[in-house]
């Protein structure tokens, strides 16, 4: 499958939503626990596939996809770079709720870089979302977001356990819209990843 992807993405948006192959195809190397594999296959996977940013669904996954494949492989920078080079390309003011994901995603890696000003300037921005919204409506962008404000906070106390207590709660949660942030791997290295932070 992953030779004809580019063909799938390309030739057949008129009978099928593609792009929900690249959504599969996360969810299920994040249950095998191959997430690391993604970014090695884009190389070759891609090579005949070029995104259209007026295709806006198709073009947030895609390019959503490829911003996780960098950040599973610790290409934080990269991953950042494709997030913010979508919230530029695309106007996705029609669709809040993708918006509000992305950013927190971007927010995830601006975290993992150290780079706390934009972190901070970025949460703040998904947290006014989210008061338009109301914390019902997206509980796991809210959740995701404690969890990342808990490793950046200058507490050292007990960030592992409080982020431990809130991962079950996260994973919990059902949301019927494209969410990338429940593609995030929750495990004991996201943990001690976030933990390791100096702030």
């Amino acid at each position: 499958m992953n030779d004809a992807a580019s063909n799938l993405l390309v030739n057949y948006p008129y009978y099928t939503f593609s792009a929900q192959f690249l959504i599969s195809k996360l969810e299920r190397y994040l249950r095998l626990g191959t997430e690391k594999d993604l970014y090695a296959e884009n190389e070759s996977m891609f090579v005949d596939f070029e995104a259209d940013p007026l295709d806006v669904p198709k073009h947030t996954i895609y390019i959503t996809y490829r911003a996780l494949s960098s950040y599973y492989v610790g290409k934080y920078a990269e991953a950042a770079k494709l997030l913010n080079q979508l919230l530029n390309d695309v106007s996705l003011k029609k669709y809040p709720f993708a918006q509000m994901e992305i950013k927190a995603l971007l927010a995830l890696q601006y975290c993992m870089l150290k780079d706390f000003e934009l972190f901070n300037q970025l949460s703040n921005s998904v947290q006014r979302q989210i008061r338009m919204f109301g914390k019902d409506d997206c509980e796991n962008v809210l959740l995701f977001l404690k969890i990342l404000k808990i490793a950046v906070s200058e507490a050292k106390k007990e960030k592992p356990k409080k982020i431990s207590a809130l991962i079950p709660k996260f994973k919990g949660i059902t949301v019927s819209y494209f969410a990338p942030t429940m593609l995030i791997k929750m495990d004991e290295a996201f943990i001690e990843n976030l933990t390791a932070l100096e702030v």
